[in-house]
């Protein structure tokens, strides 16, 4: 049996089975206004923009991005000009 004490600012509560977890992660996501996934991989956004860039660019997507000096591919832009 996993007990798993969850706190954030707005309650504590105690977890005990998986439902629990799902609902106290559901109920902090859905309280907190944010845009789920629709691919099922588990993130979420605050920014419905961000959400937007993560389908079309990570999700399930190869990375898009090379690098003009030595080719090894990225997926987001930024990491890329970081590298």
């Amino acid at each position: 049996k996993i007990i798993i004490q969850f706190f954030s600012y707005s309650f504590y509560k105690l977890i005990t089975t998986a439902s629990d977890l799902i609902d106290v992660l559901l109920n902090n996501i859905l309280r907190n206004s944010r845009h789920l996934c629709p691919n099922d991989c588990g993130r979420h956004y605050k920014r419905i923009g961000h959400m937007n860039y993560h389908l079309k660019y990570e999700c399930g997507v190869s990375p898009q991005f090379k690098c003009p000096y030595c080719s090894k591919l990225f997926s987001q832009k930024s990491t890329m000009k970081k590298h």
